[in-house]
């Protein structure tokens, strides 16, 4: 059958003028080269998307990535790491604590968000004071409790970090990364009124078990 339509073909082929003929011939080869034009499309194709992806994951090595760490228990300040091989710049981090023994205020401590300039590969800033300020400090008496998150980020940075803070004021305190979360925001109630933030305090509480959670020591440096 094969044979009878191959015959079929080349008779038409024998009886076709010359233009016919031609065209026929051209056809034939763009079919062809069509056809080797696509096999090499696809083997450059997927080469192209591995380099693609191994500079990809190379870019990704060579991110920031910047992490905090609290020291002083007492009065606790913040340190910011930098964990990465390269410079991290422009460091943002941010802090919502509420004051959970002022029932009546809604607003957590009036803590600045601030922006670090700087860190070298592997090394980590000076302790950040947070509560000295002018209108933080009146907030605060021996015994207060302090719950809430605090983040860090940088335009570079590979990721953000974000993390669950409870402290009491002049004793003791812990912290833990919430480490699905990679935005580099802070964790805060829907509204600030007080039943908002009774349910937040217990969910907060809820998402770190005792095991998780770091407590606030003295300094430590990070190059022994």
């Amino acid at each position: 059958m094969k044979r009878d339509k191959r015959r079929g073909l080349l008779a038409g082929y024998k009886k076709a003028g010359p233009t016919h003929k031609f065209l026929l011939i051209a056809a034939a080869l763009s079919l062809i080269l069509g056809g080797i034009y696509f096999l090499v499309e696809l083997k450059t194709g997927s080469k192209i998307d591995k380099i693609e992806d191994k500079l990809d994951n190379s870019m990704d090595v060579t991110k920031s990535d910047v992490s905090l760490r609290f020291i002083y228990p007492k009065s606790p300040a913040l340190i910011l790491v930098n964990q990465s091989d390269v410079i991290a710049k422009d460091i943002k981090w941010a802090v919502a604590l509420w004051n959970m023994d002022l029932p009546d205020r809604n607003d957590p401590l009036p803590i600045p968000v601030s922006i670090f300039d700087w860190i070298r590969p592997h090394d980590e800033s000076g302790p950040l004071n947070l509560f000295d300020g002018p209108f933080v400090s009146p907030l605060l008496k021996q015994g207060n409790r302090l719950f809430g998150s605090v983040s860090v980020i940088c335009p570079e940075c590979a990721r953000g970090r974000t993390y669950i803070v409870y402290i009491v004021w002049g004793d003791s305190g812990w912290f833990s990364e919430v480490e699905n979360k990679k935005s580099g925001k802070i964790i805060i109630p829907p509204n600030f009124l007080k039943q908002s933030r009774i349910e937040y305090f217990k969910a907060l509480e809820a998402a770190v078990p005792a095991q998780s959670r770091i407590p606030i020591g003295e300094r430590r440096s990070l190059h022994p």
